[in-house]
């Protein structure tokens, strides 16, 4: 919180859309004073001009005021018997920041109401679609086991060994590359 004089104000997080929090211990608050007023307006024709008053604690006086879309606030105060406190004339001054713009990455994850009725909803589905389907054997498993695996290879270089003798070889021998006239014709009838 910065602090000028008897004011502190949450100055290193004044954006528009947030919430400035505005403590007051100067004259006024001294004087022991039951009501406390904060005189505000934002930029530098005051637009929005009001007052709040402002809650007793024990920090001090202290108002909380929603940041409008202005490049700044502007603030002095008053007590009920009309005493203002405007820093010498100079009244209470900080700028105000537009929102920081966050570049969203790949790991970036929202949290929000919708997002999170999203990820129950597609969690449930995949509950039912886990408990819906029937559980199968290991044994009677689609996925190959290593010897599976093995003899299916096997018989595959096997096929492939015999077309090559009967298709390939006697076109090779023949000099033709047609089919029933070599000397293996005999065999394709």
């Amino acid at each position: 919180m910065k602090n000028k004089g008897n004011v502190f104000i949450n100055a290193d997080d004044l954006y528009q859309g947030k919430t400035a929090k505005i403590i007051y211990n100067g004259a006024l608050a001294k004087a022991n004073n039951s009501d406390l007023y904060i005189h505000l307006g934002f930029g530098m024709m005051w637009d929005n001009l009001t007052e709040v008053k402002m809650t007793k604690t024990n920090e001090g006086f202290v108002a909380e005021i929603p940041l409008a879309k202005a490049d700044s606030i502007n603030f002095c105060f008053r007590d009920t018997n009309n005493n203002w406190d405007n820093n010498d004339c100079k009244n209470y001054s900080y700028a105000v920041s537009k929102p920081k713009m966050i570049k969203a990455t790949a790991d970036t994850t929202l949290s929000s109401p919708l997002t999170n009725k999203i990820e129950a909803k597609l969690n449930e589905v995949s509950n039912r679609i886990s408990t819906a389907a029937p559980s199968i054997p290991d044994e009677l498993s689609l996925v190959p086991s290593k010897n599976i695996t093995e003899a299916y290879i096997q018989r595959k270089k096997n096929k492939l060994m015999f077309y090559r003798l009967f298709n390939f070889i006697p076109r090779e021998l023949t000099g033709n590359g047609k089919k029933n006239k070599g000397i293996f014709s005999g065999l394709w009838k």
